[in-house]
This record gives structure tokens, sequence and C-alpha cells, in this order.
């Protein structure tokens, strides 16, 4: 069963509940995205937990299904096995070994728990990603259609995006087109991804808005250029209470903005956003995101 949006308590308490249901859960397995290891373990049960990165590995990929790899100590899935699958929509290559291989895992049982914040990472297409995790095979090769995911339970999380619109000086704006043009030189010269070339702007301009910043806001920002006791980047945990927050420059990991809004409890983001090009890429692509959350949500019984 899929479940979206839901709190680590909330996973806890559905998990509990399943114990109870299900006949003789030998062991609970655990495949987790997030940098730290999530708390699925209860009195009486073993729990094998196994990161995203480890999933392809040799050194677990044949333990886990019963077959001996140069003395590795893991016990085997079996079909009493309860499977968690817990926030590995990581990547949108659904070809990627790292599903791959989970999908090995989940085959051994029919007992799975897929957990997700949010239902995709761009689009509702990487919704399938989560469908096959949750009965692979299934539907591969499909492409997804609106009735599979009526009747999907889960909780509704879409912040509120607001905007404050950023003066720049001719300075300012002379020193962005002449780094704008350069990072374009460069990437022709060098035949490096072009999609870098952005995401640099977004650093050169996300300084040029630090005059516009009070003492009472709290701030986000990629890195830790931008010196103030208000600001944050995405990998930190902000004060309890922080449900509102100011962004300096957004992060292009969609994972990263996810895992921060969620994690923090965020209700408002307001993108502070200049005239200059970059903002506008990347005010669209958060706003667009957005939109297609609230279209998804709206499509199923996932509640606010």
């Amino acid at each position: 069963m899929i479940h979206i949006g839901l709190t680590q308590e909330e996973k806890r308490q559905h998990i509990e509940n399943v114990l109870r249901v299900y006949n003789g859960v030998d062991r609970i397995f655990v495949f987790y995205g997030d940098k730290e290891q999530p708390d699925f373990d209860f009195p009486g049960i073993e729990t094998v937990y196994t990161p995203w990165k480890e999933t392809e590995m040799y050194r677990t990929f044949y333990p886990l299904l019963g077959q001996p790899y140069k003395g590795q100590n893991i016990p085997a899935i079996t079909n009493q096995s309860l499977l968690i699958v817990d926030e590995m929509l990581m990547t949108q290559n659904s070809n990627d070994l790292k599903y791959n291989c989970t999908h090995h895992y989940l085959r051994v049982s029919g007992r799975h728990e897929v957990f997700n914040r949010f239902p995709f990472i761009d689009d509702k297409n990487d919704f399938m990603i989560l469908m096959d995790f949750d009965q692979p095979d299934r539907y591969k090769g499909r492409s997804f259609e609106w009735d599979m995911v009526k009747g999907l339970k889960g909780r509704q999380y879409l912040p509120e995006l607001y905007l404050q619109e950023i003066a720049v000086s001719d300075k300012e704006r002379k020193s962005y087109e002449t780094r704008r043009d350069k990072l374009l030189d460069e990437a022709e010269e060098s035949g490096k991804d072009p999609n870098t070339v952005p995401r640099n702007l977004a650093l050169e301009v996300g300084k040029f808005k630090k005059l516009s910043m009070t003492d009472d806001g709290i701030y986000v920002a990629r890195n830790r250029r931008i010196k103030g006791n208000n600001v944050y980047t995405y990998a930190d945990t902000l004060p309890q209470g922080s449900e509102h927050v100011y962004m300096l420059d957004p992060t292009y990991k969609r994972k990263d903005l996810e895992d921060f809004i969620f994690r923090n409890g965020i209700k408002e983001i307001t993108y502070m956003k200049t005239d200059l090009g970059v903002d506008s890429v990347y005010l669209d692509d958060l706003s667009d995101w957005m939109d297609r959350l609230e279209e998804f949500y709206g499509k199923t019984d996932i509640s606010k």
C-alpha cells in the first residue's frame, strides 16, 4: 500500500497496525532514501535497514535474497517478511539499478508498505515508480492514468507560495550580465552541462537580495555564503515554529527542497524575485511544480 505525506509518528502507528493484521512477520526490512535512518524498530521483531545507495551492492543484494556472499551476515528476506519502502523516490529514472534491485527484494514477499512525502519528484508520471514498489511488475511499461490513484490515501502537503519583488542596481545588473556571458562561453567551449549556468547565476543573484533582508525573517539559501543568524541552508533544521521562509536562492535538487519544507513544517514560502532572467526560470519551475501537486491532490482522496 502507498501512503503519501505521513509524518514519522504516523508511519510508525500504521506499521503497528499492520503488524497486528499480518500473521507471523519474521523480520522487517526497511529500504530508505533519507540521509538519516528512520525508526521502525518494534519489540520482538528484528529490523534490517538498507539505505538507498546500498540497495545495489553485491554485499547486500545477494544475502538479502538468500545467496551467500563473502561471509556477509545479513538475514534473508522470506515470504513472511514485512518490507517498508521509505522515501525512496530518489530519481526520475525508473530504470535506475537501485530501483531494479529493490524490485527483486519486493518480489520475495507481498507484504509491502510504501511511504513518500510527495507523490512525485516533478510530475505525475513519477508516481509510477511508487506503484512499482507497491506491486512490482504489475504496471511495468504502463503510463500513468488518473484511474490508478482513485482512493489513494494520505495527507496533502503544499505550502503557499508568495512573491517579494527585489530591485537591482545598474551595477548589479551589469555584474549579472557579465557573469552570465562568461558562464555561457565557458559551457560552450568545454561542452559541460549547460544546466550549470542557471545554477551558478542563481548564486550570483542571491547576493543581490541581502539588503532586502530583515532581522525578523527566516531566510534559506543554497550555501552559507550569505551570513546572518537568520540565514539557513536546505540541509538545516530551522528553529521551532519557523513556518514561513524567504527563499534567497533556490535549490535545483527537488529532493532537497521536499525534505526541507516537510522536515521544518513550512507552510509559506516567499520567493525573493529580481527581474533578472534566472529568477523567472526558477520561480516558474517552483510554481508549476506546486500547481501539478495541487492537481494531483485534487484528483485523489488525499486530505489537507
